[in-house]
């Protein structure tokens, strides 16, 4: 490679050339004259210069000059775009999720109070929110024909729904390692049947053998004249808050510190056999029950009168109960709680056996319909939002009374309440403003309007007597024979 007697002024054009191998570097400045000596020492720079080892040190010094430079603005300017592609990005991104919020917040105004109810769990809670779907799916799927009205062969497959329901939880079976409490050597195939269990264990040391005990009724009335009688409200609804609950306990961030057994009992329809022969034959020393839950009809409201109540019975056994109930209900704007004692009733559904062996229970139900045990009590019937605000309302009383230090004993009932009285009072209202579309005769249209106006007194006194009680239930129990 020959170099020319020439200087190059121009850095980055020889660091090209090196690179390059070019065979000439003419960068003409004009003749320079110099002395020999310094000819000499040109010579001496050409011959280095002409060595392989020199041309790297040069090109490497160039490239160390021309790369920190380089490096620097091509850094500045990928700083620049970086920044620049950020705001381009954010800036939308925050414009789209404000209106996303907004348009959430404008939906979630708007959404069913089922919806809402299975959102509004308490900040305390210690358990997941109800699944309306799951809820509206149980209700479907046995009151469906394949089930017959749920008697017979249909009651055994109910049964058997409600045990897979079970152990998909993987919940311990109740009954010596079965989920069925089978009861075949009775001596009609009309008092054949199963029961279905299982069970949550307590994990608190001590409190670990109390049981709380949560049922409903998977059994009905089976075909009648060739007419399926599906027993959607009586008692899918039921069930479908048993399983729910059950799901919502065994999916639980902790365990409770009480044991939960879950329980549906057949042949309720034939004078409560199922629970009667549970009460006899129970998996546990009734002693250890503290607290007896069970659900009926309560999925519709009562005389088909739209109404938000649920009613609440046996809290006369255990006042101190209700408070938590109050508790479990808040937020819940789809349903109001109507405690009532079990007198104004009588004995109706599964809670009879439990409390004839003085065992606290709460029996929850919105009250006979104008399609209770016909043909017509079918799913598309159902106040879905009721439901699961009742189901919700039931989940959260069980997960808190399972962690509760202590629950109330039975005891006797106290004197007159005056919250009993305003749901009384609710209740004759209601009616005396449907009269003409329950039909309603005049003379008992004149005693409920005579009655009303009693209560109406006695709510704005604030205090209720025991004849006055007395009086009330009497005339409630005869207008709701004379409605249902």
């Amino acid at each position: 490679m020959e170099f020319e007697k020439t200087l190059s002024p121009a850095v980055p054009r020889a660091r090209s050339v090196l690179k390059s191998g070019r065979s000439a570097f003419r960068v003409k400045i004009g003749p320079i004259r110099v002395s020999r000596q310094k000819q000499q020492a040109g010579g001496v720079a050409r011959f280095l210069l002409r060595s392989t080892i020199m041309k790297r040190v040069f090109i490497g010094m160039v490239d160390r000059f021309d790369s920190k430079r380089v490096r620097r603005i091509r850094r500045d300017r990928m700083i620049d775009r970086i920044a620049v592609s950020l705001i381009c990005l954010i800036i939308p991104a925050l414009i789209f999720l404000c209106a996303i919020g907004a348009f959430s917040s404008l939906a979630a105004r708007s959404d069913e109070p089922a919806e809402k109810a299975s959102r509004l769990k308490s900040a305390e809670s210690n358990s997941p929110a109800v699944d309306p779907e799951r809820v509206r799916a149980h209700v479907f799927e046995l009151a469906s024909a394949k089930y017959e009205g749920r008697k017979g062969k249909g009651a055994e497959l109910a049964a058997r729904y409600v045990a897979a329901e079970f152990q998909k939880l993987k919940l311990e079976p109740l009954f010596n390692k079965s989920y069925f409490q089978i009861f075949e050597k009775e001596p009609t195939d009309l008092m054949r049947g199963r029961n279905v269990g299982c069970v949550l264990r307590g994990g608190d040391r001590e409190l670990a053998d109390e049981w709380i005990v949560v049922s409903a009724h998977h059994d009905h009335l089976g075909v009648r004249d060739g007419k399926v009688y599906p027993g959607a409200d009586d008692d899918a609804s039921g069930i479908a808050m048993l399983l729910e609950t059950a799901r919502i306990a065994a999916t639980a961030r902790s365990k409770p510190k009480r044991s939960i057994m879950f329980v549906s009992f057949d042949l309720e329809e034939r004078g409560l056999y199922g629970s009667r022969f549970f009460v006899g034959e129970p998996p546990v020393p009734l002693e250890r029950v503290k607290l007896f839950i069970t659900a009926d009809l309560i999925g519709g409201s009562l005389a088909g009168i739209s109404s938000p109540y649920v009613f609440v019975m046996g809290i006369e056994h255990v006042p101190d109960l209700s408070t938590r109930l109050e508790a479990a209900a808040r937020g819940l704007d789809a349903i109001k709680i109507g405690l009532l004692g079990t007198d104004i009733v009588g004995v109706r559904s599964d809670y009879g056996p439990f409390r004839a062996r003085g065992i606290p229970y709460l029996f929850f139900s919105t009250g006979e319909n104008p399609r209770y045990h016909t043909p017509e009590d079918k799913p598309e019937t159902i106040d879905y939002a009721k439901l699961t605000a009742i189901v919700e309302l039931v989940s959260r009383f069980v997960d808190a009374a399972a962690l509760a230090d202590s629950l109330p004993p039975w005891t006797a009932p106290g004197p007159p309440r005056i919250d009993e009285a305003i749901v009384l009072r609710d209740i004759m209202k209601s009616l005396n403003e449907h009269k003409d579309m329950l039909k309603i005769k005049p003379f008992q249209a004149g005693l409920l309007a005579r009655e009303l106006k009693e209560l109406e007194g006695i709510v704005k006194r604030g205090t209720i007597t025991p004849e006055e009680r007395s009086r009330a239930v009497r005339v409630a129990q005869l207008i709701m024979i004379t409605v249902l």
